[in-house]
């Protein structure tokens, strides 16, 4: 029974209206299958895991997961934890009470016979709220090179794995990605002191989908902390090795980077402002540049890795922790650099007498204390049977034009204008117009700060 329903879970998972619930308590001393109760709960979450069907999830209770496993699919390397379809694995209490612990190789090697990653994700699975630990890769003898990477994490398949809020500490891979390797999605998570030892580099991860992570405390021969794949919303920094100890040939965008980027939006290489470094801990202090300094464009979650709201103050920080306190709607990096206060004081203060205030010279990337710095629309021109409107761009920024005519008495604007990257912009109906209105605006969060 058991043997048939594994099958399925590596191949294709059956799909139904009815989600279950199972259960799982490392300490449960009555588990019994289908374990869709807290007094029969799973005593391995890998147990439960081959129960569920489409949709269902697998609730995990305080705990350290150090038993069971399953070969990962396409491979010879054994996960602690194999979810190879759409079901989500959630704790119940989070990464701080909650982990799955992978195995290191026997003998004194840290990757190669023996060892154990900690968890596979494939075809849509999702794990959220763990503390990955521990996990490890085979080392040169295997065949299969997916074998060699993500000791902690390791993501195949379409859609991709999703992990959230996550923990992802002092893994292993023989090849790239000790923490994190192939295609899968890593959300609101801490990832440190995770090491990989092949050339392909990405102690922290290797060829993922990162978005609102920290990455901080990794090692490789390259790319310490991310090596390829993506970076949006981000602290990648910290991270040691010998060439690009943060960042290798990775797209990274709105992000804390200290350099090594192959794309870059609104990124910047100040240091991101940890409330205490040595001793690990990586939530943001009170005037860290990352506050407000993310895109909310990319956001997903409500919640940050501590289960705290995701964006306070209307912007969201980068990296895995929110800041909680009060202050400014208005990207710190951004007021620092004008010598401006971030404790909200100036928010809605027009310091240089432009008619715009300072929020709104954030939006639009002007200079808050020089008042010929500001956006608004210049003489317009005729042009054959057009009119061309013009105004001051920054390359940061993209713009919408609208148009509007007096009826009734009453301004009605219409969009005929928008995502523009250039300074100036030809109406080519203006000829059949009696007069015209016309305003310009800032598209919104295109690259912030």
């Amino acid at each position: 029974m058991k043997a048939a329903l594994l099958i399925c879970a590596n191949v294709a998972w059956a799909s139904t209206s009815l989600a279950t619930v199972h259960y799982v308590n490392v300490a449960n001393p009555t588990p019994a299958s289908p374990y869709t109760s807290w007094a029969t709960a799973a005593t391995t979450i890998q147990d439960a895991v081959e129960f569920a069907i489409a949709g269902d999830e697998v609730w995990v209770t305080n705990g350290v997961y150090a038993s069971g496993g399953l070969s990962s699919p396409g491979g010879t390397l054994a996960a602690r934890l194999v979810a190879n379809g759409p079901v989500t694995v959630r704790s119940v209490n989070g990464p701080k009470v909650t982990a799955i612990v992978g195995t290191r190789a026997s003998g004194s090697l840290t990757n190669g016979i023996g060892a154990m990653r900690s968890v596979f994700l494939g075809n849509g699975a999702k794990l959220i709220g763990f503390t990955l630990t521990n996990g490890a890769t085979l080392g040169i003898t295997t065949a299969n090179p997916n074998d060699q990477m993500g000791g902690g994490l390791y993501g195949f398949g379409n859609p991709a794995g999703q992990a959230e809020n996550c923990i992802i500490v002092g893994n292993s891979s023989y090849s790239s990605g000790g923490g994190v390797s192939g295609n899968v999605r890593v959300y609101n998570s801490l990832i440190t002191k995770n090491t990989s030892h092949g050339g392909n580099g990405g102690g922290g991860a290797a060829s993922s989908y990162l978005l609102n992570c920290t990455v901080a405390g990794n090692s490789a021969h390259t790319g310490g902390g991310v090596s390829g794949g993506s970076v949006y919303n981000c602290i990648v920094y910290y991270n040691s090795a010998a060439t690009q100890p943060d960042l290798r040939n990775a797209w990274v965008a709105q992000s804390c980077v200290s350099g090594g980027f192959v794309y870059s939006a609104g990124n910047f290489t100040n240091a991101p402002g940890f409330i205490n470094l040595a001793a690990e801990d990586y939530r943001l202090e009170t005037n860290s540049p990352c506050i407000n300094s993310g895109n909310n464009a990319y956001i997903t979650n409500s919640v940050d890795i501590e289960n705290a709201p995701r964006i306070v103050n209307g912007t969201v920080d980068m990296g895995a922790y929110e800041f909680q306190g009060s202050g400014s709607m208005i990207s710190y990096l951004w007021l620092q650099q004008y010598g401006l206060p971030t404790d909200g004081s100036v928010d809605f203060v027009d310091s240089d007498g432009d008619g715009h205030n300072t929020w709104q010279e954030w939006r639009a990337d002007t200079v808050p204390t020089n008042a010929r710095s500001v956006l608004r629309l210049q003489q317009p021109f005729i042009a054959g049977s057009g009119i061309v409107l013009r105004w001051d761009k920054v390359d940061t920024r993209k713009y919408w034009i609208e148009r509007s005519t007096i009826t009734n008495g009453l301004l009605n604007f219409t969009t005929i204008g928008t995502n523009l990257s250039l300074s100036s912009f030809m109406d080519g109906s203006y000829s059949t117009i009696s007069g015209a209105f016309y305003r310009v605006g800032v598209e919104p969060q295109v690259y912030y700060p």
